[in-house]
């Protein structure tokens, strides 16, 4: 299986949490954007909460600005389909 890239992996995951029922707010995309940078990548809404997660290829890294939010507990790093649905469905 060939290595997908970020944006394919986030594509398949927005997929996969909205047909669990989630909201997905997308906040990166191809284009510039007035974000903040750090920002993660997407804010998904199911069950009273809101969790923010942070879509990495396998081998992504994270920034500084976003491994300060990781740090913190504000963001979920996610690497796959999986990883998503294991944090946003506990």
């Amino acid at each position: 299986m060939k290595n997908m890239t970020e944006r394919e992996t986030q594509r398949q995951i927005v997929d996969a949490l909205r047909r669990a029922g989630c909201l997905v707010c997308v906040t990166s995309n191809r284009e510039r954007t007035a974000n903040t940078p750090g920002t993660p990548d997407l804010f998904v809404w199911r069950a009273g909460r809101w969790t923010a997660l942070e879509v990495k290829s396998p081998s992504g890294k994270l920034t500084a600005k976003q491994s300060a939010l990781v740090e913190s507990g504000a963001v979920h790093v996610v690497r796959s389909v999986e990883d998503a649905l294991r944090v946003v469905m506990c």
